[in-house]
């Protein structure tokens, strides 16, 4: 049958704050945009368990009896950003069940079946564990800290209130004590199991008869019955409030951190680098901050820029100067597709190299082989962004000497599934680089194709073959400034 709209939105970050402060998942990924930057959504994502609570509170204004739903299965597929259009459509539905998803980018990413009939009793053997209190920093746990870990979560101080404000129709067919359960799901995975490395991938609940001494104690335990190391994947069992269950996440790659400084000591030739001036475009993460800091310790000076991540930008500068010293580094805003670029050359002076990272999200969720809109973003970084930096340095460079490194990559020949306009893009990179030298005599451009490199945008849940960043720049460097 043909997918019924059932309804839409665009989750805000005013939503997303409203929605933590009635379970308490105040995870990074879902609350702070530059953070998020770093993980696998590339920014901050919608609260799983907010769509499916907006789900059942937009199902309980309708015809849709609820106060009959008896199981909830979700399967949470892929992100929702943040101020992006989700909407919800009816897939199937009877008497005894419904199916539904919640569609976004083109991309179904929330898939949910909801059952209605009689409800059990809650089970006798309730979890026994002890409290865990709302909290404003999510726990950092390894698979090996989960094994056997369980607890009970205690709800905010105030959610009836804020729950009841939020989800009013949900609340009056399921009552107070369910829905609070509920959202406390997003805190079991975002905050505490696994917590801040995580990713929630499912769950499975029934909605159970509430006894009497069920509600003398408010909020829901769990107990991880199952931790899976070879897919990084953690089972819990989860009771309390009214609804009795199982859920199951990711413990999600972690961000990538660049070498410090002092690792570098002995694979880098003191001086062999100085009196090199680099400017570092897209220099606060991955493979910019690992040439920065290749850069810094053999004696050149070094311009880090970034676009979003000034504390990550601020943090390398850091480690640079407390190695090299104040001259060696210093920091710089730099969105490449702003119109115009601001002067570059007051903030490098004359630089005699440009590394060029500057990225967007690489690996999207779409339903096309080709978006138009996701090249026209590429194109804008890799192109435009591109000519109109090195063409602003080229210029100050005595006898046009500026050496350039424009990283292609292995994706132009090799092609991975769903990438097809990053490659795109970074094969007319590699044509643009070539016209540019013929353009401006003395200018030189490498671009090498390098292969996938451990980086924040490359992480994933289970372990890819990467190669080393420092084994693969470092050479480049020294090629681009050997004389």
């Amino acid at each position: 049958m043909t997918a019924m709209p059932l309804a839409s939105r665009r989750f805000t970050a005013a939503d997303q704050e409203r929605f933590a402060l009635l379970s308490g998942d105040v995870n990074p990924m879902h609350m702070d945009a530059s953070a998020a930057r770093r993980l696998q959504s590339g920014t901050a994502v919608v609260h799983g368990m907010h769509m499916v609570l907006w789900v059942l509170d937009t199902l309980a204004r309708t015809d849709v009896s609820i106060d009959a739903l008896c199981s909830i299965q979700v399967r949470f597929k892929k992100f929702v950003c943040v101020d992006h259009q989700a909407s919800v459509r009816v897939l199937s539905s009877t008497s005894h069940a419904m199916k539904l998803e919640i569609v976004a980018d083109d991309v179904s990413c929330v898939s949910l079946t909801l059952k209605f009939g009689p409800r059990v009793a809650a089970p006798h053997d309730t979890i026994d564990a002890v409290d865990i209190v709302p909290q404003q920093q999510a726990m950092a746990r390894t698979l090996d800290q989960l094994h056997g870990s369980q607890g009970w979560l205690v709800p905010p101080v105030d959610a009836r209130r804020l729950t009841t404000d939020a989800f009013p129709a949900a609340t009056r067919a399921l009552g107070i004590e369910r829905i609070i359960a509920l959202t406390q799901l997003s805190t079991l995975v975002g905050m505490v199991c696994p917590g801040l490395h995580s990713i929630f991938s499912e769950l499975d609940v029934n909605i159970v008869n509430i006894v009497p001494d069920a509600r003398e104690r408010a909020g829901i335990g769990y107990a991880a019955s199952s931790v899976d190391a070879r897919f990084q994947l953690v089972t819990m069992t989860v009771d309390g409030s009214g609804i009795s269950g199982d859920v199951i996440a990711f413990v999600r790659a972690e961000p990538v951190e660049p070498p410090s400084m002092a690792s570098l000591t002995s694979r880098v030739i003191a001086g062999e680098f100085a009196g090199s001036v680099a400017l570092i475009v897209g220099g606060s993460r991955g493979l910019g901050a690992v040439t920065a800091k290749l850069i810094a310790m053999g004696g050149g000076r070094v311009i880090v820029t970034y676009a979003r991540g000034a504390r990550d930008a601020e943090a390398i500068a850091a480690d640079i100067v407390a190695e090299r010293g104040r001259d060696a580094c210093s920091t710089l805003q730099l969105d490449v597709t702003q119109h115009p670029l601001p002067d570059l050359t007051s903030a490098a002076g004359p630089a005699t190299h440009l590394y060029y990272f500057a990225t967007p999200q690489i690996f999207r969720q779409k339903s096309d082989v080709y978006s138009a809109a996701t090249f026209a973003e590429f194109a804008s970084v890799y192109l435009d962004g591109f000519c109109r930096v090195a063409e602003q340095l080229v210029g100050h460079v005595d006898g046009n000497a500026l050496r350039v490194l424009n990283p292609s990559s292995v994706a132009v020949t090799s092609r991975p599934k769903g990438i097809t306009e990053y490659a795109m893009a970074k094969a007319a990179a590699e044509l643009l680089s070539v016209d540019l030298v013929k353009r401006y005599p003395g200018l030189r451009i490498d671009t090498p194709r390098l292969p996938r490199i451990l980086t924040d945008q490359t992480a994933t849940v289970s372990a890819v073959d990467s190669a080393d960043a420092v084994e693969t720049m470092l050479p480049l460097v020294r090629s681009l400034h050997a004389p």
